[in-house]
């Protein structure tokens, strides 16, 4: 094939540029947005065929990648070349890495998954610094403590800690490319098999994550290993490798480089200076002390204390006698469906696998005509059960089919048995009785549940009764918050709360109304307006958000700063609420909200920094302020009969539909909707001046 001297950059298409000739896009100007400029070198010279292929799988799947996927330049280019330009191979690799990425949730990984410390501490897999030619280099000591660490932690939580280090390098190399100026997108490995023993060797359950990892980089990062050193190769190697060698793609192979006791370090010193190669490897890098092993940035084999071992459950949902039982063979799935007839029914699953993990997800099905496509409602996921018996509830909303799926298609070589409990509980009104109690202990005695999420409450609220205080303890509405938010997932919701009480110590949230001062421009601009209460006792709270300065908020703030005053906003909000309940006799749990879009405009909607703060925001208030909500109003036109059917008029102000005005009969009503701190802080140190 005749090779062009022609440059590929994905997210510069022959289209942006105006013609459909052969372009050299060595010195291409790529803006992402107004304000970003960037100017690439030269990735790779392609021929016109694989130009060609490039264009037609970005044609094809675009329109299904996420923002994050955007991102990568030359994410077309690497999966053709994974599958020898083969456009069909490549979007079906493609696909599958988009569903992988969407089930490990990969695309937000590095901000939302908090690795266990035992992880941090003894798992020997170490970034060591770039290599001459600038890429990064990653150091691997395979004789760690593999029984601790697998005694110490889920299968699911090794897998996601790998995948974590490896999206650290992702994002290390964009860094990297843009401080040198040149595409870099490749990683150089070190494996050191010094001290593995033939119990290592052997052990089935060490082959089979290390064969999981060989197949999960191969499958989702392909063209992204630059080399792999292998060091100190034995016999004990030789027997691994043989295990993986047959999964192991040709063109990864070709990138191996095996020695035994010597001879290596003189071959790291032609690819890395020796001020960042550690001593121990060659190098003239030591710890400050002057250790070779350099212990203050690296992780090297130790034995885990049994102090972080998990406890195994005992599995009892195989001997219940309702329990059901199912094998899913290996490359295959199991699908149980469901024909919910009424709206709103719960449904609700337990299940335990005798050994290993399984996918687990549920689709709904609308029509049941054969051409329409399921909608997935519980994403699917790998769940291990070997700590707990895996547990959910899901609220039907819709009449139609819903399938619970088992899913073993990624085994290899295992099947899995499966025991399980599944129901449809029709009718369920998922309203909460409460009984009204003295506040200072716990306002939520009494609650309609089921069985199954009365058990889940207990449970979470034992797994914390050492971790927080007694007051927060007793709250068991809080804990049921958390467990609706994950459809009464317990481990999901134990994980959710968990990061919540980390995020509220980090921010100080406990104390952040009476000790963070608010910023001046943050108090004058940003629209955030509590306006009274709906026609059953909640607050409501006005976001003239459509006229807000985002541009100038920006430029007169910080990114913390917004979001500490948004926080502090939201404890003020949880105080409001106390305080009503106590006032009205019942229990008030909920806000109602109002976003105002009149003057939004097109360069507000597509402003990068506005976006991202958007997002975050969003994320931080559903994962710590779970089911506060009680409705959004987005309005900006027909909306003042719906706003009236919850809100007096007397409350509401006329500019929104009411007849609500200032003194001086302003529409607007000035006076309140441009104080809001004000307003809701005196309405906590004074409560009976305002309620």
């Amino acid at each position: 094939m005749k090779r062009e001297n022609i440059s590929y950059l994905v997210n510069c298409s022959k289209e942006r540029h105006g013609s459909k000739k052969d372009v050299n896009l060595t010195n291409v100007q790529c803006a992402r947005s107004p304000s970003s400029t960037q100017k690439m070198t030269r990735i790779e010279d392609i021929s016109m065929e694989e130009m060609a292929a490039i264009e037609e799988l970005k044609r094809r799947v675009d329109k299904d990648l996420t923002p994050k996927l955007r991102e990568d330049e030359t994410l077309y280019y690497r999966f053709l070349k994974a599958r020898d330009f083969n456009v069909q191979n490549a979007e079906d690799m493609l696909r599958k890495h988009i569903e992988w990425r969407k089930e490990y949730q990969m695309d937000t990984i590095l901000m939302d998954y908090k690795p266990p410390e035992v992880l941090i501490k003894y798992f020997t897999m170490n970034f060591l610094g770039f290599d001459k030619e600038g890429f990064p280099v990653r150091y691997v000591d395979l004789a760690a403590d593999h029984k601790g660490l697998i005694s110490s932690v889920k299968k699911v939580d090794l897998i996601k800690y790998n995948l974590y280090l490896v999206e650290q390098d992702m994002e290390t190399l964009k860094k990297q490319s843009k401080k040198l100026g040149k595409p870099l997108t490749k990683v150089m490995y070190i494996h050191n098999y010094e001290k593995i023993t033939l119990g290592l060797a052997t052990n089935k359950a060490v082959l089979e994550l290390l064969l999981l990892a060989v197949k999960m980089y191969q499958d989702n990062y392909p063209e992204r290993i630059k080399s792999i050193y292998i060091i100190n190769a034995s016999i004990y190697f030789s027997m691994i490798f043989t295990f993986v060698k047959s999964f192991i793609a040709p063109a990864v192979l070709a990138k191996l480089h095996i020695f035994g006791q010597d001879k290596w370090s003189d071959a790291f010193l032609q690819l890395i200076d020796a001020n960042v190669l550690p001593a121990f490897l060659g190098g003239n890098r030591t710890d400050p002390d002057g250790n070779p092993l350099c212990l203050s940035f690296m992780v090297h084999p130790k034995i885990i204390p049994e102090s972080y071992y998990l406890q195994k459950s005992e599995k009892k949902l195989s001997l219940c006698p309702d329990v059901k039982k199912v094998t899913v063979t290996r490359f295959s799935k199991e699908i149980i469906s469901f024909d919910v007839q009424k709206a709103n029914s719960l449904l609700e699953w337990e299940f335990e696998t005798k050994n290993r993990d399984i996918a687990f997800g549920v689709y709904f099905k609308e029509d049941l005509h054969e051409n329409s496509k399921p909608i997935e409602v519980i994403p699917k996921q790998r769940l291990d059960t070997y700590y707990d018996t895996e547990t959910g509830t899901y609220k039907c909303e819709k009449t139609g089919t819903y399938f619970a799926i088992f899913d073993n298609s990624y085994s290899w070589f295992f099947p899995k048995e499966i025991y399980y409990r599944m129901r449809v509980k029709k009718n369920c009104n998922m309203h909460i009785r409460y009984s009204i109690l003295n506040y200072s202990k716990n306002l939520w005695k009494t609650m309609d549940l089921t069985d199954i999420q009365k058990n889940a409450i207990s449970e979470l609220r034992k797994r914390f009764k050492n971790e927080v205080s007694e007051e927060v303890y007793e709250d068991t509405h809080m804990f049921y918050k958390f467990l609706k938010a994950r459809n009464f997932n317990l481990r999901q919701a134990e994980s959710m709360l968990r990061k919540n009480l980390a995020f509220r110590k980090k921010l100080q949230l406990d104390t952040i109304i009476t000790d963070y001062k608010v910023l001046e421009v943050c108090e004058k601009y940003i629209s955030h307006n509590f306006l009274g209460y709906d026609k059953e006792g909640s607050p409501v709270y006005l976001s003239a958000t459509g006229n807000l300065d985002c541009k100038g908020v920006f430029k007169s703030a910080n990114k913390l700063e917004i979001l500490k005053f948004l926080l502090q906003f939201h404890e003020v909000m949880l105080q409001q609420l106390k305080l009503q309940t106590k006032k009205l006799g019942k229990p008030i749990v909920q806000c109602v909200y109002i976003y105002d879009m009149d003057k939004f405009t097109l360069a507000k909607a597509t402003d990068k920094s506005s976006i991202q703060q958007f997002v975050l925001g969003v994320g931080l208030i559903q994962d710590n302020y779970p089911e506060l909500l009680k409705a959004l109003y987005v309005i900006n036109d027909g909306w003042k009969e719906e706003l009236l059917k919850t809100i007096d008029a007397d409350v509401l102000p006329a500019c929104l539909g009411g007849t609500r005005t200032d003194p001086d009969g302003n529409p607007q009503c000035n006076t309140f909707v441009n104080n809001r701190i004000y307003l809701i802080s005196y309405s906590i140190l004074n409560p009976t001046k305002f309620l």
